[in-house]
């Protein structure tokens, strides 16, 4: 595996710093007609900001930047105001969603290393630009690798400021490790769903089992199936762990003991085990993708079964020399069809 630099980047007072000025005029760049523009000033500005401290009132001041958190157009605005984001990057892959920004690209020689940091100056530069501020501090670099004999591990920077050197990252809420083993993440949702499992317990000793199933399956299971296409575990203790909890939460449910056997009463009451649950989401995607309704890269991600059978590899093309790629979404869904 091609060892691979990546830097999570976090903006400081994202939200409330984008500049009305600039905004406007990115706007009307893309194509917004002057109407629209004219009609969403009017939303933006005349607002005024005072601050109340000990029952002490200040004066009034006119707010000349931000967006509104919280609203249907304060997201989208934000979205518009950092699109061009992307024109500062030359060397690297760099991913937005909202105020998360992902930058990242394979690294073989030192040079490389050398293009990635060039890349991290471009974007201080562009966020000098554009009146927005990195929080180095929230900032955080990692390096994901196979082998640790002979590691390419670089120190970066972003303001002269070095970034903190991890072995995992938050992004998006799944936990990437430096191995993309994705333990991490398991036992960190395995962990919230249990502790929110019992306090159902708690709160519904008295409820009916319709009702316990209903809490459980709306509060509990989605952190268990979150973005299971990224992470879908493979190893025997992950899969039981995970299982565990949703078996706990059929016990409860249905008021059965420990000891009790119920495989085939969950079978009986149309409780899936979570692992079918992510075998048919995989499905579902594969389909959303057939469909158009998926964007995908399709130079990256085949979708279709080679021509020619491989007895090794079957549909997947290339020599797979780890697991963790092996069980990959876009090679495990083969084996689903």
């Amino acid at each position: 595996m091609i060892p691979v630099d990546l830097a999570v980047l976090d903006f400081s007072k994202a939200f409330d710093v984008v500049s009305h000025q600039k905004l406007q005029v990115k706007l009307l760049n893309i194509g917004i007609a002057d109407k629209t523009v004219k009609w969403i000033f009017s939303w933006l500005q005349s607002r005024l900001l005072s601050v109340c401290v000990n029952n002490v009132k200040s004066a009034t001041r006119h707010v000349t930047s931000g967006v509104p958190q919280g609203s249907v157009l304060g997201p989208l605005l934000f979205n518009v105001y950092i699109n061009d984001m992307h024109s500062a990057v030359a060397n690297s892959k760099l991913k937005l969603y909202a105020d998360d920004s992902l930058l990242y690209k394979p690294i073989t020689t030192p040079a490389d290393s050398s293009l990635f940091q060039n890349d991290l100056d471009h974007l201080i530069t562009w966020a000098d630009s554009s009146q927005m501020k990195f929080n180095i501090n929230k900032c955080e670099h990692m390096t994901i690798q196979r082998s640790t004999v002979n590691p390419l591990v670089s120190q970066y920077s972003m303001n002269n400021d070095p970034l903190q050197c991890v072995d995992k990252v938050l992004y998006l809420g799944v936990t990437i490790d430096n191995k993309l083993s994705f333990d991490q993440h398991i036992i960190n949702i395995c962990s919230k769903a249990n502790k929110l499992l019992h306090m159902l317990m708690r709160c519904l000793k008295k409820a009916k089992s319709k009702t316990r199933a209903i809490a459980y399956k709306t509060v509990c299971r989605p952190i268990l199936e979150f973005a299971t296409h990224t992470w879908s575990p493979f190893k025997l203790k992950n899969i039981n762990i995970i299982e565990g909890i949703n078996r706990k939460a059929f016990r409860w449910t249905f008021c059965k003991r420990k000891r009790d056997h119920i495989t085939e009463l969950m079978t009986n009451s149309n409780w899936d085990s979570l692992a079918q649950r992510r075998d048919n989401a995989d499905q579902k995607m594969y389909f959303r993708m057939l469909s158009g309704s998926a964007a995908i890269d399709h130079d990256r991600f085949s979708l279709h079964f080679a021509e020619s059978h491989n007895t090794r590899h079957g549909a997947i093309k290339g020599n797979i020399n780890t697991k963790t790629a092996k069980h990959s979404y876009k090679h495990r869904i083969h084996k689903l069809f």
